[in-house]
């Protein structure tokens, strides 16, 4: 059968046909029967794996307690998919990375937690430690990469963080792109199509949607503005913005604006200290 196994409990339920598996570890491959070329090594290496094919399970227990049946999955690292059943072509590598997850396909975790919680999602991305960790993820096709980003998220899908906390609290946004550290970092983002990039870009915004605020601040204390465009150093970077449809363009442009609406501020601090005016033009430094 072309099958070697090191250690006790390999191979104890393995059935004729199966081929060209390797065990190494106490229970590693112990369940499995028809499977062909899988290699777990550890304790308890994809102990409940049966009928699965093409496995790699290296570490104590990585995919050590889903029935798996899936296909072309890799598991490096402690509790690494650990219960992992019908999902395929999945890659988590680090302590817990894609601990949860159980029928996702498609999946990249790596680092430590990364995507933990994830259940059912399918072709996302969790790259730096507790990426996307929290957040019982089921929305598919998210990319989160730095450290904490989209820590929360659950059902949101089609989203892009990319930095320290980008996203990190974001839960069923989707089309959302923040990049920068803490780009929109602390608002429980729900709200849909935003656009943040830049440090702390965005920061606390919620059910906020349709926005673009891009440089260091921009938007930062907006939490239920919409259609807003902030483009600049600290561009409406100050007031807690809930009015709409307002566009600030250069450094401090509108910076205190909070419930104005329908505004057109362009030039360094034009509109600096509007606060809830509406319908303004103001244009120059």
């Amino acid at each position: 059968t072309s099958n070697v196994g090191f250690g006790s409990g390999t191979f104890a339920a393995v059935e004729a046909g199966a081929t060209l598996n390797t065990a190494m570890g106490v229970n590693a491959l112990q369940d499995l029967t028809t499977g062909d070329g899988n290699t777990a090594i550890g304790y308890q290496a994809a102990l409940n794996a049966t009928t699965a094919n093409n496995t790699v399970a290296i570490g104590n227990a990585a995919i050590g307690s889903g029935v798996l049946t899936g296909d072309d999955n890799v598991a490096i690292g402690r509790l690494a998919g650990n219960d992992l059943t019908s999902g395929t072509y999945n890659n988590f590598m680090g302590l817990q990375a894609g601990a949860n997850v159980t029928t996702g396909t498609g999946n990249v975790f790596q680092g430590y937690q990364a995507g933990e919680f994830t259940t059912t999602a399918n072709y996302s991305i969790a790259i730096g430690y507790s990426a996307i960790s929290l957040g019982v993820m089921t929305g598919t096709d998210n990319t989160a990469i730095g450290r904490q980003a989209g820590n929360d998220l659950t059902s949101g899908t089609y989203n892009v963080f990319g930095g320290y906390a980008a996203g990190k609290n974001a839960t069923t946004a989707s089309y959302t792109v923040a990049i920068g550290s803490e780009a929109i970092g602390t608002g429980i983002l729900t709200g849909v199509s935003n656009v943040a990039i830049g440090r702390l870009a965005g920061n606390d915004l919620t059910i906020g949607t349709y926005n673009n605020f891009m440089g260091y601040i921009a938007g930062r204390n907006a939490t239920t503005a919409n259609n807003t465009v902030a483009i600049g150093n600290g561009a409406i970077g100050v007031g807690v913005l809930t009015g709409t449809d307002n566009i600030a363009i250069g450094q401090l442009a509108g910076a205190d604006l909070t419930s104005g609406a329908y505004n057109f501020f362009g030039g360094y601090q034009a509109g600096f200290n509007a606060t809830t005016a509406s319908y303004t033009v103001a244009i120059g430094p």
